[in-house]
């Protein structure tokens, strides 16, 4: 049942952290993609936002899984190893190219489909507001790119960097 309860707590703080992540990302694509000319191609667009968006929220993550997400860390796992930096980054990239590709692909469903351009949602939304169709698919969109990215970046970052020990077999069975 500890063992329960400290993985919930640890979903729990990688969701916050997440959060977080996730707004300074939002921000940070936002803002860019709003001082980006409109002469620009949508793909290089969504592509330079959504790197920078990245970026920035990959640096205040990695610090704050390693300060206070994963506290139930193997050892001998030297979370702070360059190899294990190195992989964070990597495994990182990983979800920003997955990031990428999603958001890609809602930008081309939404201009070829929709005939929005989601980029521009922060314009349309200064003039309609809440009604604004291209803010609502770019937050819906830029939500399930968020779920798939945590997935993605909590399973790996389990499975290969903050690594739980291994419980005591003794243990399991006296109990």
């Amino acid at each position: 049942m500890n063992r329960r309860k400290n993985v919930m707590l640890e979903i729990v703080r990688f969701v916050v952290v997440g959060v977080i992540a996730t707004v300074l990302d939002y921000g940070t694509y936002s803002l860019l993609a709003l001082a980006i000319p409109d002469a620009w191609n949508p793909i290089i667009e969504t592509i330079l936002c959504t790197a920078l968006g990245f970026l920035v929220s990959v640096v205040a993550n990695y610090f704050l899984s390693v300060i206070w997400v994963f506290q139930n860390v193997d050892a001998s796992a030297n979370v702070k190893s360059r190899k294990n930096v190195l992989l964070f980054v990597v495994l990182s990239a990983g979800g920003l190219l997955l990031g990428m590709a999603v958001m890609v692909g809602f930008e081309a469903l939404a201009t070829n489909t929709l005939a929005l351009d989601i980029n521009n949602w922060i314009i349309d939304f200064k003039v309609s507001y809440f009604r604004s169709l291209a803010f609502w698919y770019f937050t819906i969109f830029f939500g399930v790119k968020t779920l798939v990215i945590l997935s993605y970046n909590y399973f790996t970052r389990k499975k290969l960097i903050f690594k739980a020990p291994k419980e005591n077999t003794n243990e399991q069975t006296e109990n």
